[in-house]
């Protein structure tokens, strides 16, 4: 009591005990006691959800603001999170839209708290819009709610997280959200948003995400900036850009009554992730009068259904459109001229196609180009028939994905309106107006309807080549076969049609040897593919000359028939299939009808009565079985017989006569002996 130290207690000894293991240490004294403390720990959990609220200043219907239910985190001991229900299926937006989005913090713990940094990862598609102010900070222009906010973009150095963005601080300097009262079944929340613009043009889904980068606590079922979409501090919120975009490929599906399936295109992906349409570009082979029939299809690479409501097509050189065509009635194809200078037009429609005026006509002739409206809303309507469907991305491609409509339309070929020397005609179709599945006006989002522009997607064209058909005939002597006193000697002439001038053969006969004396004639007919399409010579037609006779006996090697008076035919090279280039052969013998009157000039004439090809195309410049000089399906060749009278020996002379006029009208004869 005097505050004298004393030895010791005399039954506890002071400070023998190890602080570190007490009260597990067993010396305890009564100098020395504890209590039990329990700590208490209470949870830190704050959750993110991120809804779109606005497009374009006008609310999103349905509302896409979850809904909330804290049953369990109100009455299970276990039960650490809330419920929330909310729709992530894509908000359809058009380019150019501002959307202002969301972002809540709830408080799903047992501790106030603060969000204090949020980021923002703006995806490829997305612009964030910016804003101004001035040097004191105030707002002067651009996105108020990224001002009120406080939005700002960021980049970073670091391996985790996010490196690019935008981020707030904005609730840092808030009060904080208050824990959730269990007691009353109240969960917080506090809201920040962010606007948007929407610059996309590919009807992609794109993904916004924001997260909790940095809070106040010890998220226990959360990591700040780790970027884990399975934890409840991040969020996302989907839009697919409304795109409405048709395209055009056309090409050629019938040729005459053939059909030709070769060219319809193939549909793929490409590496750039867009629709890519491939078909041969090698123009196809037509010839004269052929009908051509183009399928002109519509495909809808959009989000969005609609109608290739009008569709032009123009009237090459080359090509006649026909107006009584079943297919051209059935698609409803009507046609156009242009507007002339001055022209009265009143009462009258007129239509801009490609910046220029036209009328309707009912004249083949006078039409310049032809449009259909066979697919507008109210045509497709009246048939019970929907709009081409949008693109699914999620299928991809299939047979009906991209969905299609097809036209169709039938011209003619008509190679005398070419000029151009490869005969190469361009049909090229366009869709000059289009509407969506309301019958609305929309634009398409890479093709300006009725531009006449190449390069864009709604314009495309096909390409023919028109071949002509051209078989010719050479006639000339080959051989001459003179029997005399039953001793026959035969000459060939060694002609091949090709001399010119045209050799005549002459044959003098002794006149004391006139009635021992015969003499046939062989004639060679060759017929010539000169053309670009290959056919055959179905008929050849010789015409008997006056005086020489004809014996089929004579001629059976070659299948020759008397057809008429004065007249003969063969059919021997209706199978003899002419490729371009190729040539063929026939013989005719004609005999002499002997008589010291019958001499003279004799010209044989034969022709290509009957020709055929699988274009079922005429011969460019020759018409059979006309008997029209100065075309080359027709040719001669000549023979005189002359009776000698000096000498005893017989000899053949083939003259060749050429008139040269010379300064006084003079003529030249070249004389052959052949022995």
């Amino acid at each position: 009591e005097e505050g004298t130290p004393v030895d010791a207690d005399r039954d506890s000894e002071p400070d023998e005990i190890d602080v570190d293991t007490y009260p597990e240490d067993s010396n305890i004294q009564d100098d020395d006691d504890y209590e039990d403390l329990t700590l208490e720990v209470k949870r830190y959990d704050l959750a993110l959800k991120k809804f779109i609220a606005t497009v374009n200043g006008e609310n999103v219907e349905p509302s896409r603001e979850p809904v909330v239910d804290t049953t369990l985190l109100a009455n299970d001991e276990n039960a650490h999170d809330a419920e929330y229900t909310m729709t992530k299926d894509p908000v359809q937006v058009k380019v150019g839209d501002n959307i202002v989005y969301t972002i809540r913090v709830y408080n799903e713990g047992e501790v106030d708290a603060i969000a204090k940094e949020i980021v923002d990862n703006v995806p490829d598609g997305l612009e964030f819009v910016e804003y101004e102010v001035d040097e004191n900070g105030n707002y002067v222009s651009g996105s108020q709610i990224n001002y009120q906010y406080k939005w700002e973009t960021f980049e970073k150095e670091t391996e985790t997280g996010w490196t690019t963005g935008v981020r707030t601080r904005y609730l840092e300097t808030q009060d904080s959200i208050p824990a959730f009262d269990k007691e009353n079944n109240v969960i917080s929340y506090v809201d920040v948003q962010i606007e948007f613009k929407i610059v996309s043009t590919t009807p992609v889904v794109i993904t916004n995400i924001a997260e909790i980068t940095d809070d106040d606590g010890d998220d226990e079922d959360s990591t700040p900036d780790n970027k884990d979409e399975e934890e409840d501090d991040q969020d996302e919120e989907n839009v697919i850009p409304v795109v409405f975009d048709l395209a055009l490929q056309k090409f050629i599906t019938g040729l005459n009554d053939k059909e030709i399936t070769d060219r319809v295109p193939t549909v793929i992906i490409n590496d750039n992730g867009e629709i890519e349409y491939t078909h041969t570009q090698t123009p196809l082979d037509v010839a004269n009068e052929n009908i051509v029939t183009y399928t002109i299809r519509v495909y809808n690479e959009g989000n969005i259904p609609g109608y290739a409501s009008v569709i032009k097509d123009d009237i090459p050189e080359g090509l006649v459109f026909l107006p009584e065509n079943e297919t051209n009635i059935n698609y409803m194809w009507k046609m156009y001229r242009e507007v002339q200078e001055g022209e009265d037009l009143t009462n009258v429609q007129v239509v801009t196609f490609g910046g220029k005026q036209y009328i309707e006509v009912t004249d083949a002739s006078q039409a310049e180009l032809i449009a259909t409206d066979y697919y507008s809303k109210a045509n497709c309507d009246a048939r019970g028939e929907g709009p081409i469907n949008a693109y699914d991305e999620e299928i991809g491609i299939t047979d009906t994905n991209p969905d299609y409509r097809d036209v169709r339309v039938a011209f003619m070929v008509d190679q005398e309106a070419i000029d151009q020397e490869d005969r190469v005609i361009i049909n090229t179709a366009e869709i000059t107006d289009d509407q969506d599945e309301d019958g609305n006006p929309i634009e398409d989002v890479d093709s300006e309807p009725n531009n006449d522009t190449d390069g864009e997607d709604d314009i495309d064209n096909e390409r023919v080549t028109v071949k002509y058909f051209d078989l010719s005939l050479l006639k000339y002597v080959s051989q001459v076969r003179v029997t005399e006193d039953g001793e026959t000697k035969v000459t060939n002439t060694g002609y091949d049609g090709t001399e010119n001038p045209d050799p005549v053969v002459k044959v003098e006969i002794h006149r004391n040897k006139l009635d021992s004396t015969s003499v046939i004639f062989v004639f060679q007919i060759k017929i010539t593919n000169e053309g670009e399409l290959e056919g055959y010579a179905t008929e050849i037609s010789d015409y008997i000359p006056e005086g020489l006779l004809f014996y089929e006996e004579d001629n059976t090697e070659y299948n020759w028939k008397e057809a008429e008076d004065g007249k003969v035919t063969t059919d021997y090279l209706k199978d003899t299939l002419l490729r371009p280039g190729e040539s063929a052969t026939v013989e005719i013998a004609f005999r002499w009808d002997k008589s010291e009157d019958n001499l003279g000039l004799k010209t044989n004439v034969a022709e290509i009565s009957e020709d055929y090809n699988d274009y079922n195309t005429p011969d460019i410049d020759s018409t059979p079985d006309n008997r029209e000089e100065g075309e080359d399906d027709i040719d001669d060749a000549s023979v005189i017989l002359s009776i000698s009278t000096g000498g005893t020996q017989l000899y053949i002379i083939l003259t060749i006569t050429v008139i040269s006029i010379l300064g006084c009208g003079v003529f030249a004869i070249k004389k052959y002996v052949l022995a």
